[in-house]
């Protein structure tokens, strides 16, 4: 069995039980990935917050009168769905005090389609590993 792989990795926001946000990501990783359900204390606690703002990139506000939390997409990277507009009841801003359940699932499925492009984007030792595992143990640009 092969140690390290490419995974395709999918993260995705419930809110309220309504998946409301995707994000993919390719990872390298040693050994087999689960998939995992975390759930997030409710109110919102500051690994909550990072979670929001962090993994999928919302934007933290508060409204200029009554000062009332709340999260929108990030106009550069807006991981939500359709869903979106139903748990923000159409405005577009998640507001704390109407988040009851929080999940985040993350699934991992395998990888196979990898470019020399790729390979760069990780740490040099899991990338030699990864290579040295499926037969490459010489580097094939050696001039001499």
């Amino acid at each position: 069995m092969k140690n390290v792989n490419f995974w395709k990795e999918t993260a995705t926001l419930y809110i309220n039980d309504v998946p409301c946000a995707v994000r993919k990501a390719t990872l390298l990783a040693r050994g087999f990935q689960e998939t995992v359900e975390t759930f997030y204390k409710i109110p919102i606690t500051q690994e909550t917050h990072l979670v929001l703002t962090g993994l999928f990139d919302l934007v933290y506000s508060k409204t200029i009168f009554t000062k009332k939390p709340y999260y929108e997409p990030d106009w550069l990277m807006n991981y939500t769905t359709e869903n979106w507009k139903l748990v923000t009841c159409n405005t577009g801003k998640l507001f704390e005090k109407d988040i009851n359940i929080m999940k985040v699932k993350l699934e991992y499925t395998p990888y196979n389609e990898v470019s020399m492009k790729k390979l760069f984007e990780y740490p040099a030792e899991l990338v030699t590993e990864f290579l040295a595992e499926r037969g490459i143990t010489a580097c094939p640009m050696k001039f001499d």
